[in-house]
């Protein structure tokens, strides 16, 4: 905006209606259709004359005559004593301000005016200051706590228990730390009734530093009931001999949440690999996923379904797994699915 199609005395007209405090900053931004830092810097370019205000102040001191009995005589004079004492009084400006919100209230006065009177700055009335943050290792520390008591805990549960017991610590502060180290991942989503727990391999030995294939394999329930719902199921492979790690079934359509859950226990149970293959398609080319490299630092390969080399190796992977499934059952739906990966999963 181009502030210089005003002339300069109608600059000095407004910048003077600040100093003496006849109208407020909002108002004067508004009437002049501009910003409060273009107004503070036409205040640069008009300076402050000596002595401005007092006239306003002195006008202003004859509204509370009637009430007081002062004459106009000593007002000026205790006036200078009343702002003398509370500026010993109230070093920190608490009083001031309160009876600046008294004097807009009661005698529809603008906060620059009673500024004025009152003997504070509009700039110091408006401050609101920022509560002190601590150090984020103990907002870590007491996040963490409360996540491994209870995995199911989101941010909100955690802030209201935190509120509780350190009511000074702020909720942007929380929100920063809990996001900047991702705690979300450390907590575990409530499973929907129809996704089945994860099967695990018993005495299954880790197998760390490894090159895993995550694949996912769909169909539909092979019964005759009128319920004919899809299924799925995700499974990783190690790729240096193709034997199946950790697999997890599901009905519909798996979700972010789902893949990282089953990732997060593949981790814990078979060690951490050292890549991870996925197929370039939801759920898995997510953003959530590349949170979740960075945070068990595993390098993500993605490879593109739109070429036709990657899609026939992931094809591949799914008949494998596939075949392991037809050989425990012809048959597969929604109830038997459990039983056919824990029996897969258990084959040596």
């Amino acid at each position: 905006m181009n502030t210089f199609r005003f002339s300069e005395e109608q600059r000095a007209i407004w910048v003077s209606e600040k100093y003496n405090g006849t109208k407020s900053v909002k108002r004067i931004c508004k009437e002049a259709g501009i910003s409060r830092a273009t107004l503070y810097n036409w205040m640069k370019e008009f300076p402050k004359p000596e002595g401005a205000g007092e006239e306003l102040q002195e006008d202003l001191l004859l509204l509370p005559e009637s009430l007081t009995g002062y004459s106009k005589h000593d007002a000026g004079s205790k006036y200078e004593m009343l702002v003398t004492a509370l500026a010993q009084v109230d070093p920190s400006g608490q009083v001031k301000k309160k009876l600046v919100r008294s004097l807009v209230k009661r005698f529809t006065l603008t906060v620059g005016q009673a500024c004025t009177i009152v003997g504070i700055e509009e700039e110091v009335y408006g401050y609101k200051p920022r509560k002190p943050e601590v150090d984020d290792s103990l907002v870590y520390d007491e996040l963490t706590r409360l996540i491994n008591e209870d995995l199911t805990r989101g941010f909100i549960q955690c802030y209201e228990i935190i509120q509780q017991t350190h009511p000074e610590w702020t909720r942007k502060q929380l929100k920063r730390v809990y996001r900047d180290f991702r705690l979300y991942l450390k907590r575990s989503r409530v499973r929907r009734a129809k996704i089945s727990k994860i099967e695990t391999r018993p005495n299954r030995l880790l197998r760390p530093d490894t090159q895993w294939i995550l694949g996912m394999v769909k169909g539909n329930n092979q019964s005759n009931n009128e319920n004919n719902h899809s299924y799925w199921i995700l499974f990783v492979l190690d790729e240096s001999d193709g034997k199946l790690l950790n697999a997890t079934s599901g009905a519909d359509e798996p979700t972010e949440e789902d893949v990282l859950f089953f990732l997060s226990l593949a981790v814990d149970q078979n060690g951490k690999p050292r890549k991870l293959k996925v197929p370039g398609m939801a759920p898995f080319n997510t953003r959530e996923m590349t949170k979740w490299m960075l945070e068990y630092k595993v390098g993500i390969t993605t490879l593109s379904m739109a070429k036709p080399e990657n899609e026939l190796f992931f094809q591949a992977e799914n008949e494998k797994v596939s075949q392991q499934l037809s050989q425990i059952s012809e048959t597969i739906n929604e109830i038997n699915i459990k039983y056919i990966i824990e029996q897969l999963i258990a084959k040596p």
